[in-house]
């Protein structure tokens, strides 16, 4: 099975080996080809694992019969089909039909792809995004641009892309309109999107169960903790069970980490503030923002050994305990 799909895979490979029309120098490049009953356009680094491609009837009006191309790539209007390569970023846990994890890190941004379906035929992953998605706009922006999963991370160079990107909406915008199909400037209905605190701690949640998990009522926290305006998660591990059976990961004997995802952090991904906590709860401070307020053991308690609670807040830099 394997080795059929790596023939067709191959098969493809070659076809786009052959596709004329504009080449960069180096980095990414846009070629297109029209066999006469349809036409495809990619943009793609040289033997990279990551493509941007658009399809359709060909103007020239042949049958797919006199052209034997059977399985061509059609896509909607206004869009460009994302692929990346199925052994690019494997998932934990074996093959799976679609995949919701993919997060971009693009130009200091990062944006959560849609779900992606696997297609066989192709070998790849594969959605539909708007040719003028906010995403492509960020790529150019930094040397790099890193596709994280649940279990890996993909850096690509972005050179060219630019100039690749901007070929390849002109040309596909033309062969569209040649078909009767113009394009037209509205959003795609399913754009990819600024990565969450939220999003972010629910991939954390993956990544620590190394799979799906059940999530308590309590398990993630929503406030305003760093006072900026959007809201902040708290992941309380107390509340998670592995489906995989493994034991709740970052808990102890009785206590458990609070992860703390802020949407003021840099990075994409952030990287979560760590408390250790036997509970934790979100407690209103008089500036309007809030204190995570975490559960101490018997241990760090009053010396008489009876439960107590310590309040972090934002400092701008770090939680500090408030005291």
């Amino acid at each position: 099975m394997r080795s059929s799909r790596a023939g067709l895979a191959a098969g493809l490979v070659l076809a786009l080996a052959c596709l004329a029309g504009p080449v960069l120098a180096q980095g990414w490049q846009m070629r297109s080809y029209d066999d006469g009953s349809f036409f495809v356009a990619t943009m793609q680094l040289p033997g990279g694992a990551l493509s941007l491609t658009c399809g359709e009837r060909s103007p020239r009006g042949l049958s797919a019969l006199e052209t034997g191309n059977m399985e061509p790539t059609v896509t909607p209007r206004d869009a460009l089909r994302l692929r990346l390569d199925l052994d690019a970023l494997p998932l934990p846990g074996g093959f799976r039909q679609s995949r919701d994890d993919l997060i971009v890190e693009a130009g200091g941004q990062g944006f959560r792809l849609p779900p992606l379906n696997a297609d066989e035929l192709t070998w790849s992953w594969s959605v539909d995004l708007g040719a003028a998605d906010p995403l492509f706009a960020a790529i150019p922006a930094a040397p790099e641009m890193v596709l994280h999963g649940e279990a890996g991370r993909l850096a690509l160079p972005t050179a060219g892309f630019a100039e690749a990107h901007g070929q390849l909406r002109r040309h596909c915008a033309q062969m569209f309109a040649t078909v009767g199909q113009p394009w037209a400037t509205a959003a795609p209905a399913t754009p990819s999107a600024p990565v969450t605190p939220r999003a972010e701690a629910e991939a954390a949640l993956a990544r620590g169960c190394n799979g799906p998990a059940d999530a308590g009522p309590a398990a993630f926290l929503a406030g305003e903790i760093d006072g900026d305006g959007q809201p902040d998660i708290v992941l309380d591990w107390r509340e998670i069970t592995c489906r995989s059976g493994h034991p709740r990961p970052f808990c102890g004997a009785s206590m458990c980490q609070a992860s703390v995802f802020l949407s003021s952090r840099p990075g994409t991904p952030r990287e979560p503030l760590e408390l250790l906590a036997l509970g934790v709860r979100l407690q209103p401070l008089s500036n309007g923002n809030m204190a995570v307020a975490v559960g101490g053991s018997l241990s760090m308690c009053q010396p008489q050994g009876t439960a107590c609670e310590f309040l972090y807040y934002w400092t701008g830099s770090e939680l500090a305990e408030l005291r």
